[in-house]
């Protein structure tokens, strides 16, 4: 696994968001103020975000889930009456 940088942190962030690469066991976050922390977990194949660039990202997320919701449901209501 190639060994990922550490974003410098942004006016809007005080922290690193820390995810495992171990998709099997699902995925571990964890919240980091060190940079040598964040740059120890990201040495070792962690994916490491700035808090505003994580919670940005979760929130497409999130809004992409709820848009296919309701696309679903339109569809149900419409074809499966």
């Amino acid at each position: 696994m190639s060994k990922q940088t550490v974003p410098e942190l942004d006016p809007l962030s005080g922290s690193w968001i820390c995810t495992s690469p171990d998709a099997d066991a699902g995925h571990t976050v964890r919240e980091v103020y060190d940079r040598k922390n964040a740059e120890a977990l990201a040495a070792r194949g962690w994916r490491v975000l700035t808090a505003s660039e994580y919670l940005a990202e979760f929130n497409k997320g999130v809004k992409f889930a709820e848009e296919r919701r309701k696309a679903l449901a339109d569809f149900d209501r419409e074809f499966l009456k």
